[in-house]
C-alpha cells in the first residue's frame, strides 16, 4: 500500500466511520415496541390538532383518532385562520361526533409567535386530560397507536414522547428526496446514547406526533418556550431536557403515518424554512454543508478519478461502498426503493442547495410563503 492509498484510507475512516457506526446501531436498535394495553387507560389522552388549510387531509386524520378507542377523551381542532374548506369540515366532524370532537377558539396571532406554535399552545389551554397528544392534520394514526405511545410514556416515566412517523411518499420526486431526511437524522443521531442519557443536544422530536404529560407541559409553558422557532419540535425536546425533564424519540412507523410534502415546490419551501434554523448557527451550518459535500460528492468523485486512471483495486471499491453504506442501512431500515439509493449523491446535492437557500433567506431576512402565510426565517 503506497502513501496515497494510506492517506485515502485515513480520510475515508474519518468521513465514514462514525456515520456507519451510528447507522448500524439505529438499524439494529431503533425498533418499534408494542406494549400491553393498560386496563386503566380510558379517557387518558386529549388529541390536539392544529389545522391551517387542511381540507384534503383533516377528515382522515380525525377519523383515525376516533378509531383509537376509549383512551381518547376528546379531539380538539384549532382552525388556524384557514382560507379553504377546513372550517366547514370541522363543523361537519363536530356534528357527527358531538361528544368527542370539539373546536378550539381561534385567536389572532400575537406578535412574536409562529402560527403552528401558537395553535398548539391554545389547544393545550382547552384540553382536559392528563396527557395531551399533538398531531399534524396531515397524519394518520395506526391501530392502537395512541395506546402504544401512551404506554411507553407511562412505563418509562417520560413526560415528552415523540413518535418518528412513517413518511408516506407517492410521487417520484418524493421517493428520491424525502429519504434524505432519515439519512441525515439516523446517520448522525445516536439513538442509544440519547435514550440512556438526558444530554440536551440529543433531544429530538418530530412535530407530527408528540405526547406530553399535561402537568409538566403547563408547568414550563409548553410551546411558549419555542414560540418563534420554525424548528419547534426538536428545539422543544432540547429545552425539555435542559429543564430536567425526560424527552424521548421512538420508532413510530406502526403508530403514525404522514405525507410531509406532496410536490417539489413544497419540499423546497418546507426544508428551506427548517434547514438553517435546525442547525442553529453559521458554524454548524458550514460544518454540515462541507461534511456532506466532501463526504458524499467530492471524495467519491476523487476515488472514481483514480479508478478511471486504471488504478482499480479492492481499496477503492471498498471506499465507494463505505460512502453508500449509511444510505444502504437507512434504505433497509425504512424500506426505501433502490432508485433512491442509486440517486443518493443527486439527492444530497439538492439538499445542500436547499441549505444554501435557507441560509440566504435567513441572512437576508427574506420572506417565505407557507400555507398562505408569510414568514421571515431567523
Amino acid at each position: 500500500m503506497n502513501n496515497i492509498e494510506v492517506i485515502i484510507l485515513l480520510i475515508s475512516g474519518l468521513l465514514y466511520l462514525i456515520p456507519i457506526m451510528i447507522s448500524t446501531q439505529n438499524l439494529l436498535f431503533f425498533n418499534y415496541s408494542k406494549n400491553k394495553l393498560y386496563e386503566n387507560s380510558k379517557r387518558k389522552v386529549s388529541v390536539l390538532i392544529p389545522a391551517r388549510n387542511e381540507e384534503n387531509s383533516l377528515r382522515k386524520c380525525v377519523e383515525s383518532a376516533i378509531d383509537q378507542g376509549t383512551i381518547v377523551s376528546e379531539i380538539i381542532i384549532y382552525d388556524d385562520h384557514s382560507t379553504d374548506k377546513t372550517s366547514e369540515i370541522i363543523k361537519s366532524l363536530i356534528q357527527e361526533n358531538k361528544n368527542l370532537v370539539k373546536k378550539a377558539k381561534t385567536k389572532s396571532l400575537p406578535k412574536g409567535w409562529l402560527g403552528k406554535n401558537f395553535a398548539c399552545y391554545c389547544l393545550s389551554l382547552e384540553s382536559k386530560s392528563e396527557n395531551i397528544l399533538f398531531i399534524d392534520a396531515d397524519t394518520i394514526l395506526k391501530k392502537n397507536g395512541i395506546n402504544n405511545i401512551y404506554n411507553i410514556s407511562i412505563k418509562n416515566k417520560i413526560s415528552m414522547v415523540s413518535a418518528w412517523p412513517k413518511i408516506k411518499m407517492e410521487t417520484r420526486i418524493e421517493k428520491i428526496l424525502m429519504p434524505i431526511l432519515n439519512l441525515i437524522v439516523f446517520s448522525l443521531f445516536p439513538y442509544i446514547i440519547s435514550t440512556k442519557y438526558r444530554i440536551t443536544s440529543l433531544g429530538l422530536a418530530h412535530g407530527a406526533c408528540i405526547l406530553f404529560n399535561k402537568k409538566a407541559y403547563s408547568k414550563y409553558g409548553g410551546h411558549k418556550l419555542v414560540k418563534s422557532n420554525f424548528f419547534e419540535d426538536t428545539s422543544l425536546a432540547k429545552k425539555w431536557r435542559k429543564l430536567g425533564e425526560n424527552s424521548q424519540i421512538i420508532n413510530g412507523k406502526k403508530i403514525i403515518e404522514v405525507r410531509m410534502y406532496e410536490t417539489f415546490h413544497e419540499i423546497i419551501d418546507g426544508f428551506t424554512k427548517n434547514f438553517y434554523p435546525a442547525l442553529g448557527n453559521i458554524y454548524r451550518f458550514i460544518i454540515f454543508q462541507f461534511y456532506f459535500l466532501f463526504s458524499y460528492i467530492i471524495f467519491p468523485i476523487v476515488i472514481i478519478y483514480f479508478v478511471s486512471q486504471n488504478n482499480l483495486n479492492n481499496l477503492y471499491l471498498l471506499i465507494i461502498f463505505f460512502s453508500f453504506l449509511p444510505r444502504i442501512m437507512i434504505n433497509i431500515k425504512f424500506n426505501y426503493q433502490l432508485t433512491s439509493l442509486i440517486l443518493n449523491p443527486f439527492s444530497i446535492l439538492i439538499m445542500l442547495i436547499i441549505g444554501l437557500r435557507s441560509f440566504y433567506y435567513s441572512i437576508m431576512k427574506k420572506k417565505l410563503s407557507w400555507k398562505q402565510r408569510v414568514y421571515k426565517i431567523d
